[in-house]
């Protein structure tokens, strides 16, 4: 009932301030123009993360601050079932995502900079590594805690730092980094159920609310884009709560099911940097060489890509789901464990084999609207 009713009030919320960060980032002039590359043709706002913080900021602090004044209340009291309990705990959880949420306040902060003005490369390293460092320093270690600390921060750093940097670098098309970001959550949502983490699942409900909200307004055609303060947020959070699934269990697997979670957007990331290595050509340069521009110069039109791409991201996870309730893994489970780790890059060569055959599937054909645009033109590069 509890995870219902805040998955619902962060949708609504989403309903609310995404139309408010349309109009301001055309009053602000925040926006991502079109392009000969570009597929948009109206200038669109970037400032996707403006709606993502406030509604977070609006859900969770709203609650908290609600439940830490009705202490000691009687009207505490009168608050039904789980919302009464939840309320009662609000001083304790404030305490324990105060850490979280600064860092999250600070990479939204950074990304809008980054939107608004352009940062350099160096400049949002620097600040994304102080933001890990900090978070981990103070207790947030996204790894199982049996691991030595000299061991456990610097890798807990670059966990997060890598996937706050993948979910940025994935959201080149309408809707995709919001559909791989909502399979991940709604994975991490089931494990925080299925382990009896109350805390995680609700904050996870709150996430799945606010990217479900986000998508009604960023599915093609895009009426506003994430942005870099949408997608370094959004990476960020679900780096800290995949690390979370990892820290709080003890089996065997526990350690891959965040990898398998999160395996498209670190497969995208891996894929680019060698591509890029391979050729020469410097990492921090964009390009067209990440998963979904390889798609789309197969052939396939931007809506068809980015279901794809969120189908495997949801299978990956689905397998980590199931992997994280084996107690006694036998070698045929770390097999399947090997081939849900390899299924993005399985997948895209099946794509690349059913897109050169002479006949293909009717959801593998682009639709007649793009197939008289060439395909380097569909892509859209922030």
């Amino acid at each position: 009932m509890i995870v219902t009713y805040f998955f619902l009030t962060s949708f609504l919320a989403m309903v609310v301030f995404t139309p408010w960060a349309i109009r301001r980032g055309h009053r602000h002039r925040i926006l991502d123009f079109p392009g000969p590359r570009k597929t948009h043709s109206v200038p669109t706002p970037v400032t996707g993360g403006w709606a993502l913080f406030a509604a977070l900021t609006g859900v969770l602090g709203g609650h908290l601050l609600a439940g830490c004044l009705l202490q000691g209340s009687p009207l505490l009291d009168a608050l039904p079932g789980d919302l009464g309990e939840a309320a009662s705990q609000a001083p304790s959880a404030a305490a324990r995502l105060i850490p979280l949420y600064a860092g999250a306040t600070v990479l939204f902060l950074l990304g809008a900079l980054d939107d608004a003005r352009g940062l350099s490369v160096r400049t949002r390293l620097a600040v994304q590594i102080l933001v890990s460092g900090s978070l981990t320093t103070l207790g947030f270690h996204p790894l199982p805690e049996a691991l030595p600390t000299w061991l456990s921060i610097p890798f807990s750093i670059l966990w997060i730092v890598g996937i706050t940097n993948a979910f940025n670098l994935i959201d080149g098309l309408d809707g995709l980094a919001g559909g791989v970001a909502l399979a991940a959550t709604a994975c991490l949502f089931a494990l925080a159920c299925l382990d009896g983490r109350t805390g995680d699942a609700l904050l996870l409900a709150v996430l799945a609310g606010i990217e479900l909200g986000f998508l009604r307004y960023n599915r093609r055609p895009a009426r506003i884009f994430l942005g870099s303060s949408g997608s370094l947020l959004l990476g960020y959070l679900l780096a800290v709560a995949a690390g979370r699934t990892a820290a709080s269990s003890s089996e065997p697997m526990s350690l891959l099911v965040p990898l398998l979670i999160l395996a498209v957007p670190i497969y995208d990331t891996a894929s680019v940097v060698f591509i890029r290595l391979r050729e020469g050509r410097p990492v921090t340069v964009g390009d067209r060489s990440h998963f979904h521009h390889r798609l789309l110069k197969m052939g396939w039109d931007p809506a068809q890509t980015v279901s794809f791409i969120s189908t495997v991201a949801a299978l990956t996870g689905l397998a980590a789901v199931a992997l994280s309730r084996l107690e006694s893994p036998t070698p045929a489970d770390f097999a399947f464990a090997a081939f849900a780790a390899g299924l993005p890059f399985m997948a895209e060569r099946a794509a690349a084999r059913a897109s050169s055959l002479p006949w293909r599937p009717g959801f593998l054909t682009p639709s007649r609207r793009w197939s008289a645009k060439p395909p380097e033109t569909w892509e859209r590069i922030p």
